[in-house]
């Protein structure tokens, strides 16, 4: 599987499109042909390929209908290659315009604690987009602690796993790396969540951008009816930017 570096999905976003798509499958964040069932019909969506859009692909659904005293026709009923997945969140942060590559990289350059200025200059997006972005990579490892349940550390607390004075010194820990806008009430619980998340992971030694990726397609999965709640959507200040701190 490759790594979801920078530079590994520049690679893959400027070349062979096949190549992109099995990683994202892979990752986790787009399913496989075969585990999608058309929303009208029941038989399964398959990908094709349209130059035209932004994505390159579309799910289309090749099986057949019948009305009453008519031909038999294929159904033809078309999906987004984005519906109900983590990119389609685009649409709701009025981010639609970025591309894979845009939304990939940010992705790695947030988990690698990159501030958010030196991300809006690498990926040519806005400050605004990049605290959008910023607050919503934290509702993801935040959901992943409740929705998923996720344990954080060892035995105590039912739901993350971590005993009180555990959650007492990852906050000390989180608070050396974040910036004071990044203390504010509304924003401590996904902070919180993406210091011990990233602690975590380090501990085990994984990838930090393929977990992140495998949580978000668990969560964000065109198969689930409801998408998880939006916990971490308190507006951001904007002196998260002004100030380059972590997000």
């Amino acid at each position: 599987m490759v790594l979801p570096t920078v530079k590994n999905i520049a690679k893959l976003c400027d070349g062979d499109k096949a190549a992109l798509l099995e990683a994202l499958q892979d990752w986790g964040l787009i399913l496989r042909e075969g585990g999608y069932p058309c929303p009208k019909r029941g038989t399964q969506l398959k990908l094709r390929p349209e130059d035209d859009r932004v994505d390159s692909w579309i799910w289309i659904c090749s099986g057949y209908v019948q009305a009453r005293k008519q031909k038999r026709q294929r159904c033809r009923t078309r999906v987004s290659f984005r519906t109900g997945t983590f990119f389609e969140r685009t649409n709701e942060l009025r981010t639609s315009h970025l591309s894979l590559f845009q939304i990939l990289g940010f992705v790695d350059l947030w988990v690698s604690g990159m501030p958010l200025n030196f991300i809006s200059r690498e990926l040519e997006i806005s400050k605004r987009v990049a605290v959008d972005w910023a607050s919503f990579c934290r509702e993801v490892v935040l959901n992943a602690m409740f929705d998923l349940k996720t344990k954080l550390g060892g035995p105590g607390d039912p739901v993350t796993g971590a005993h009180t004075n555990s959650i007492e010194g990852s906050w000390r820990g989180a608070k050396a790396v974040t910036g004071p806008a990044g203390r504010k009430k509304a924003h401590i619980p996904g902070n919180l969540a993406k210091y011990m998340f990233f602690k975590r992971w380090q501990e085990l030694r994984l990838d930090r951008t393929t977990e992140f990726f495998r949580l978000a397609g668990q969560l964000y999965n065109p198969l689930t009816e409801h998408p998880p709640d939006d916990r971490d959507n308190e507006e951001q200040e904007e002196e998260e930017v002004e100030e380059d701190q972590h997000a």
